[in-house]
């Protein structure tokens, strides 16, 4: 499982152990990146997944980043 909280941060549970904070952002955005090229093939996942702080907008409620879909 994999929890964003927030650009760069994340909580991760992987085969029993918890991780948090920058590291586990790294695992969970590789994890987006394998779950992207399922869908859409490597070049295009690859495309995609490194403009995805293109697509981040400010909350109007919380002022927090949000990602647009």
């Amino acid at each position: 499982y994999a929890v964003p909280l927030g650009n760069r941060d994340a909580v991760v549970e992987w085969r029993g152990k918890a991780f948090s904070g920058p590291i586990a952002g790294i695992l969970r955005g590789l994890a987006d990146l394998i779950g992207y090229s399922d869908v859409m093939g490597w070049p295009r996942a690859i495309m995609t997944w490194t403009k995805l702080d293109e697509f981040e907008e400010t909350c109007t409620v919380c002022k927090a980043p949000q990602v647009t879909p």
